[in-house]
Parts: C-alpha cells; structure tokens; sequence
C-alpha cells in the first residue's frame, strides 16, 4: 500500500481511502471478534484502546482472566514505542531490511530475491560482531 510521488493522484487517494478504511474502528472491530470456525481464536493484536475496552470484544477474549486489562495497561504503561531488537546493529539490519522490502514492492527484484540479499547483507552484519 505505498503512498509516493510515483503513483498517479487517482491510486494515490485509492490507497489513502483504503488505508482509513482499513485502520477504522468498525473494520478493525469486525476483524478483531471474526472466527473463522468455532473454535478459533480471535484476533489480539488489536492497537485500539477503544476495541480492547469494548464489553463485547471481551467477551470473545475470555480465555485468560484479566487479559484485556492487562493489555490496555501495557499500552497506557509502555511509552517506548521504538521496540526494534536492542543490538547495536540494528540500524544496518533495519536498514537492509527496509530496502529489501521497497525493492520487492516497486517491483525492482522479487520478494524472494529481495530477501535473499538482505539475508546475505545481515548475516555479514551479524558475523562481524
């Protein structure tokens, strides 16, 4: 779903629509209590307080007592939102990572392709440490 200076105006507001479409409350709501099969689980990683807070999306996340309380308090608590790896060469990876992935977006190689090379490139990262 990029957003860029490439795509033409149409596709750009066509991917911003959907994106608000896609992170609303009523879509994220509807995604979150969905199974699939009776005995599926829901989905927990919801990032809306509101969602977690929501009598009816309890009731469907009932197996552990007080797991939604603990889950908004963890959101509330935790200020450090940067929760990438703490190893100082994370930079290098993230950064060989996030390349990968916009290579294989703009189709410039394809995903496995993009990956493999970003592979290559952190596991020299990781042998020099």
């Amino acid at each position: 779903m990029p957003v860029n200076a490439v795509l033409p105006e149409k596709k750009k507001i066509a991917t911003w629509l959907y994106i608000q479409w896609l992170a609303s409350r009523p879509t994220q709501f509807s995604s979150a209590i969905y199974k699939e099969t009776p005995d599926a689980v829901v989905r927990t990683g919801v990032n809306r307080v509101s969602i977690w807070s929501d009598p009816e999306y309890r009731k469907v996340i009932d197996f552990t007592p007080d797991y939604a309380d603990i889950v908004l308090t963890a959101m509330k608590e935790d200020t450090d939102s940067d929760w990438r790896p703490r190893v100082p060469q994370w930079p290098k990876i993230g950064e060989a990572m996030a390349v990968a992935i916009q290579a294989a977006l703009v189709k410039q190689k394809t995903p496995k392709k993009a990956l493999d090379d970003a592979n290559a490139i952190i596991a020299k990262v990781m042998k020099r440490s």
